[in-house]
């Protein structure tokens, strides 16, 4: 009738149609005017009608499950929120509770050794510098869980940066925590700004920085470069290089787990945590990274950003999950 009526063609109108055993059938309706040899108004119209109740009853099947989905997603992403914020919430209870002895472990063993001074036979001494390098060590671990667990609870800022200037902050504050290798030879590219948190970035930057000096130490003359590739399409992508001991490429994944070691904590101590802290704030601002190493040849450590980033919107990660 409405083809007729209007003298256009009706396409893809659905109605429902009540049978008279009370059954609802859905019907999608098309149909075409024919006009007469002198044009004008419609004279008839040709229809086609198509029975699509199990078509509707399927995309209605379908929404529902989908609907249902959607809840158990949201559900179980509640789950997980909650189950990470209670472990964040232990480790933190339980980093902070070890402070207290952890520091007079060592403090006590440090001044045992003053006090005895020659009076304690070589064996003992050892012992004793053992006690307290072992207690040191974990004061180091207990701050730094305290730091990666509270890593979440860190507002966002966006700034825009000068990456040049950040990246030379940054060499003199880890040359000076390295004064026993005066021959750091740093080499810092030409960079584009970003917009993005500062303190953050800061603290990724200075993690990978230190890890490079820190590997690179048994070297005649340590190398760091600080450095981006532009790419064509897509964001910059920032690296930090250096030409230490390198890593074995297989193990690539280990570097950011947490407290995973690939090394001889004799030569190279730490606690493994600095690339898990790195890769947890890159995360929280949008970045990624990853890394490419041989053994004895250096490694270089890749990030970027997704350019589509919202800070606004709640990122979490696992603490047994999370690459570290």
């Amino acid at each position: 009738m409405i083809a007729l009526r209007t003298g256009e063609p009706v396409s893809g109108m659905v109605i429902g149609v009540i049978l008279g055993n009370g059954d609802l059938r859905w019907i999608r309706v098309n149909a075409e005017p024919i006009r007469g040899e002198e044009g004008g108004k419609p004279e008839m119209v040709t229809a086609t009608f198509l029975d699509i109740t199990e078509q509707r009853k399927n995309e209605e099947r379908l929404a529902d499950s989908n609907s249902e989905l959607e809840m158990r997603v949201a559900q179980r992403t509640q789950a997980l929120q909650r189950a990470n914020e209670d472990l964040e919430t232990f480790v933190y209870t339980l980093a902070h509770d070890l402070r207290a002895p952890t520091r007079h472990v060592a403090g006590f063993s440090a001044q045992l050794v003053k006090m005895l001074d020659d009076e304690v036979e070589p064996r003992a001494r050892r012992w004793l510098q053992l006690i307290q390098d072992s207690a040191e060590r974990q004061a180091r671990l207990v701050e730094e869980l305290l730091a990666y667990t509270g890593l979440g609870a860190q507002p966002v800022r966006s700034e825009h940066i000068d990456m040049v200037e950040l990246a030379n902050a940054v060499k003199e504050q880890v040359s000076a925590e390295w004064p026993s290798l005066p021959n750091i030879e740093w080499v810092i590219g030409d960079m584009p700004p970003l917009t993005t948190d500062p303190v953050i970035l800061r603290e990724v930057l200075y993690n990978l920085c230190a890890n490079a000096v820190k590997f690179s130490q048994t070297r005649e003359t340590p190398r760091v470069e600080i450095g981006v590739i532009r790419q064509a399409e897509g964001g910059p992508i920032y690296f930090v290089a250096d030409n230490g001991v390198g890593f074995d490429p297989a193990l690539e994944s280990h570097l950011f787990k947490l407290f995973e070691r690939l090394h001889p904590d004799q030569i190279f101590t730490g606690t493994g945590m600095g690339l898990a802290i790195a890769k947890r704030l890159l995360a929280k601002i949008g970045g990624s990274i990853w890394a490419w190493g041989r053994v004895d040849e250096g490694a270089t450590f890749y990030f970027n950003f997704d350019l589509n980033f919202d800070p606004s919107v709640e990122n979490f990660e696992s603490l047994e999950n999370g690459n570290a």
